[in-house]
């Protein structure tokens, strides 16, 4: 056991960074990625599985390792079952964040984000994030809440069902106080920061592909409770919980076209709710709205569009629109609305 964890350990700093790091065990990846996989899940000790999670971790954002960990070698249920195992706390430190990290980027894969979209794995998700949410203000439950809450937008984004279970758990409210916390906290920049790191846990490049793709607390909170308003009682417990002047605001939020367009799609989600559109009415989110559909492209440009058709039910709204000159917009997209 020392001897696998200190090799598992020696892998995982060799293999920090970029593809330089790597590229001395691509050759050797089946056999290593089976090894890896074997010792997280081969019951040799706390020490073992902590660094043999982090090596993977830090395998994980290589696009070849992705594919030999996902389709040859069930790297993704080893991953989950970390989520679960009784380990020490200081392994736990470790091993949990590093374990979401890894599965997050390993859901790159369809393969891998289909394994992740169950009821089973977003009860262990929102556990994690219960935990996070009670320890708040400690750096190791920062990174647990911000990779939990990545992938758990991964699996409502895919599932119906994972949706259905945030809402029997009434977790949409958390989410939404999240969402208000670090929208709070965030200052709205050009260019996001790259998320702090916690002390206690080795931190994986998986942090640089969070900043790169927009995949941060604040981003997910977002993309979870859009996926939670195309139910029409998520919709309500999103209003209810307080997110939408929140989501409104986030459409002014320059320098980040992703988080514009999925705020954009939760408002359009939720403006189909009657009681949701009453509340949106009174916000300030026509012409954000208008702008996405004027200056960007894309999914942004199209969620924008649709969430004004759908704005465009309530009479102030409408209204506000012709002042804009925001009809020809909605010309251009109205065989795509529903």
């Amino acid at each position: 056991a020392p001897l696998h964890a200190a090799a598992a350990a020696a892998v995982a700093a060799l293999a920090q960074g970029g593809a330089k790091g790597k590229a001395p065990f691509v050759a050797h990846a089946p056999q290593l990625c089976a090894s890896l996989v074997r010792l997280i899940g081969g019951g040799t000790g706390d020490r073992v599985v902590e660094q043999a999670v982090t090596a993977v971790g830090n395998l994980s954002t290589h696009g070849g390792f992705r594919k030999e960990l996902v389709l040859k070698q069930a790297a993704v249920p080893a991953l989950i079952a970390v989520l679960s195992a009784k380990l020490g706390p200081a392994a736990r430190a470790v091993a949990v964040p590093n374990a979401l990290a890894a599965l997050h980027n390993l859901a790159l894969l369809p393969e891998a984000a289909e394994a992740l979209a169950t009821e089973k794995v977003a009860e262990v998700l929102l556990a994690h994030l219960a935990v996070a949410q009670a320890a708040a203000g400690g750096g190791g439950s920062a990174v647990v809440a911000r990779r939990a809450m990545a992938v758990l937008a991964k699996a409502a984004a895919r599932n119906a069902s994972v949706v259905s279970l945030i809402l029997k758990r009434n977790a949409v409210r958390p989410v939404a106080d999240t969402l208000v916390r670090v929208a709070a906290d965030a200052a709205p920049a050009a260019a996001p920061a790259a998320p702090a790191a916690a002390p206690a846990t080795p931190e994986t490049s998986e942090e640089v592909a969070e900043a790169e793709e927009g995949q941060d607390l604040l981003g997910a909170c977002v993309r979870v409770l859009a996926s939670c308003a195309a139910d029409e009682a998520g919709a309500r417990a999103v209003c209810d919980a307080g997110a939408l002047p929140v989501l409104c605001a986030l459409l002014g939020r320059a320098g980040d076209s992703g988080l514009q367009g999925n705020a954009a799609l939760c408002i359009g989600e939720c403006a189909r709710e009657p009681r949701c559109l009453a509340v949106l009415a009174v916000q300030h989110v026509v012409p954000p709205l208008l702008a996405i559909a004027h200056e960007q492209g894309g999914g942004a440009q199209k969620n924008a569009a649709i969430a004004l058709g759908r704005l465009a039910k309530n009479p102030h709204c409408l209204q506000a629109i012709r002042d804009n000159h925001g009809i020809e917009i909605l010309g251009r997209f109205l065989p795509k609305m529903k």
